[in-house]
């Protein structure tokens, strides 16, 4: 049976439990009686994704709080349940403008979207001023997590750099 009537420590303790993350990822979120940093949603009635945020960052804004984070599958098979750490494509843009690719479990950033995980986009903004960084946008097919789209300004210093991720330049995703 899935357990998400709660949002709170006991329920975290549960979750730790069933999906066995790691104590970097618990040893920097605080999770108190109102919020146990966990988001969990049906994708069917036997598949489930979870959020797991696992620490604070540094505040953007408008944004909210910029953390790091780690997604799972969950999938219920007759008695068996069968976890997966979800693996991020993530991207850094070169001097040279050049995309390069690599997979990550955790991933930091602003979930902007959390009502649809089926369309997931993250916003990760390397300065304060909230002028640089990524915002990608993910899609979460049976487990598997594709890009579909990837925006980048890499460079803080720019003086044209748009505060609007959306007007970040868009590059083609390396396969």
């Amino acid at each position: 049976m899935i357990r998400a009537e709660k949002n709170n420590i006991t329920d975290r303790q549960y979750w730790r439990k069933l999906l066995n993350w790691g104590n970097d990822c618990e040893s920097g979120y605080h999770a108190d009686e109102s919020s146990s940093g966990l988001d969990v949603y049906t994708e069917n009635k036997r598949k489930y994704i979870i959020h797991v945020t696992c620490t604070l960052g540094a505040y953007q804004g408008y944004q909210g709080y910029q953390g790091y984070q780690q997604f799972y599958h969950l999938t219920l098979e007759g008695d068996k349940t069968i976890v997966k750490a979800l693996m991020f494509p993530l991207y850094k843009v070169s001097k040279k403008k050049a995309v390069k690719k690599e997979l990550a479990a955790e991933i930091w950033g602003n979930v902007l979207n959390k009502s649809d995980y089926k369309n997931l986009i993250i916003l990760n903004q390397y300065s304060g001023y909230g002028n640089c960084g990524t915002l990608t946008t993910y899609k979460i097919i049976n487990g598997e997590v594709i890009t579909t789209q990837f925006r980048s300004e890499p460079d803080c210093e720019s003086k044209k750099a748009s505060r609007d991720p959306d007007k970040w330049p868009e590059y083609s995703i390396p396969r």
